[in-house]
């Protein structure tokens, strides 16, 4: 851009651009309960949101008990109106989660700063809670009971973003046995996090004679955010 404003930190990393809307906190929900009944149509959790024309990028913090991952957002016309969660199969667990996207109004605060865009969009407002980089790893485990443990020690109970998220398949002919994993979180400690496969779906049916295995393992980034 010609004219406006760049705001940057120490490291002359840009903070604020007065052309791109930054990504603020809409909503988030605390100890919410995702559970797997191992049913093939009714596996994942539905998590309602308000309902938003703008992308939403959802973070949250796995329990210790089992894996989870956030594995869709789902559009309801041209709004997004929830997003799925899930666990290990037949397993309940819990979740806390935020939900950012681009500052999409004003705040309640009467002192500040305000910038928007040329398009009279919001990019930014002080009154905002905003997204807060801390460390991006790479991880990527081993299909399909691989995991790795990442540890952040100078970073407490953060929030997380997994992406691209695997996902495998594996058949055994002697027993008939469909197992069907993801890749997803589950904390150790304030301080780290496991990255690993996880059983989603077990189902039993006669595909054929022989054993299969097959799926998407790709390189994940796993970016680590502050928790406020």
């Amino acid at each position: 851009m010609a004219y406006g404003v760049k705001i940057k930190n120490q490291n002359g990393e840009i903070q604020i651009d007065g052309t791109y809307r930054n990504m603020s906190l809409k909503e988030n929900g605390n100890s919410i309960s995702v559970s797997n009944n191992n049913d093939p149509n009714t596996y994942f959790t539905i998590i309602n949101i308000t309902a938003t024309p703008l992308i939403p990028m959802i973070l949250f913090q796995p329990n210790t008990d089992y894996f989870a991952t956030i594995s869709s957002y789902v559009k309801t016309g041209s709004n997004f109106s929830s997003f799925n969660a899930i666990t290990q199969y037949n397993q309940t667990t819990t979740i806390n989660w935020k939900l950012y996207t681009e500052t999409p109004d004003l705040s309640t605060e009467k002192y500040g700063l305000r910038i928007r865009n040329p398009s009279n969009n919001l990019v930014f407002d002080s009154g905002k809670e905003y997204t807060k980089i801390l460390d991006i790893q790479t991880v990527a485990p081993v299909p399909t009971s691989g995991y790795v443990d990442i540890s952040h020690p100078s970073i407490e109970n953060p929030f997380y973003l997994l992406s691209p998220i695997g996902i495998w398949f594996r058949y055994t002919a002697s027993t008939k046995l469909h197992y069907y994993y993801k890749v997803g979180l589950k904390k150790l400690s304030s301080t780290s996090v496991r990255v690993g496969w996880f059983n989603f779906l077990l189902q039993v049916f006669d595909w054929g004679s022989s054993n299969e295995s097959e799926g998407f393992s790709p390189t994940a980034k796993l970016v680590i955010f502050g928790a406020d």
